[in-house]
């Protein structure tokens, strides 16, 4: 039987209440012997403005060669109308965009790491400027290793 606390690593990707009006990275975490990587990110917004997530991979730590990831992805969100339900999110494999509502809004991201070049195992997601300096940002990262203990999983010690 899986232990969320034993069988997982959660990551605090990016400091909550990042304010956002240019574009914030979540830490570089490395994948490569990863089943899936998540990412739950938090967005407390006052006025109804474009929130543009993606993912992004790169070679190392430090986040050489970044290039957007295409595919692979998989989008859940939550509007704030109903703070206790995900929706699929079908627009999209590589990236989600959403500008509807105020408030609350959450996104839930899975990574198929199987899609990551060998030479570019780094991931990281990011929310895009969404021309509000308002927004608040609070980004976690759930990582589901195939084989525990088997890396070291975060990458950066502080987010952009």
């Amino acid at each position: 039987m899986k232990s969320f606390a034993n069988d997982f690593k959660v990551i605090q990707a990016l400091r909550p209440g990042t304010t956002m009006n240019t574009a914030s990275t979540g830490d570089w975490v490395n994948c490569k012997n990863a089943h899936a990587l998540w990412a739950v990110i938090d967005v407390a917004r006052p006025a109804s403005k474009a929130i543009y997530a993606e993912a992004y991979s790169a070679s190392d730590s430090a986040g050489t060669g970044v290039t957007a990831i295409t595919s692979g992805i998989h989008w859940w969100k939550n509007d704030g109308l109903s703070y206790d339900r995900l929706t699929a999110a079908t627009s999209s494999y590589s990236s989600h965009t959403e500008a509807a509502s105020t408030g609350l809004y959450q996104i839930v991201a899975r990574l198929n790491p199987n899609i990551l070049p060998s030479s570019h195992p780094w991931a990281a997601f990011g929310v895009r400027s969404s021309s509000q300096a308002t927004n608040f940002v609070n980004m976690v990262y759930i990582l589901e290793s195939r084989y525990a203990g088997a890396q070291a999983y975060l990458a950066t010690t502080s987010s952009t």
